[in-house]
């Protein structure tokens, strides 16, 4: 059973303020901000957001785009975990809150 308050993370996260976008397999971008990042995941929060697939790419800034897998949501934040390059994207989308 998880502690509340207990952080799991396996490596160190620091909070920061940088644009990124979400690229989705139908070719659609969309703005989020990236609100802490570590080595393994990060925070992105939405302005408007709607169904997300489990995986998709991620671009900050003007890096080039990474995999990632959709772990967890909270109204308009999620939290992604960084995947190997060449992982699929796209995949079921994940209803608003299920994940």
């Amino acid at each position: 059973m998880a502690c509340p308050g207990i952080d799991r993370r396996r490596t160190e996260r620091r909070e920061v303020d940088l644009p990124g976008s979400v690229g989705l397999a139908n070719g659609r971008r969309l703005a989020c901000a990236v609100t802490d990042l570590s080595g393994a995941g990060a925070r992105l929060a939405f302005a408007e957001i709607g169904l997300l697939p489990v995986r998709f790419a991620l671009r900050l800034g003007a890096l080039a785009a990474r995999p990632v897998r959709l772990v967890w949501r909270r109204g308009p934040e999620i939290g992604i975990a960084f995947e190997a390059e060449g992982a699929p994207e796209g995949g079921a989308p994940s209803p608003p809150g299920s994940v």
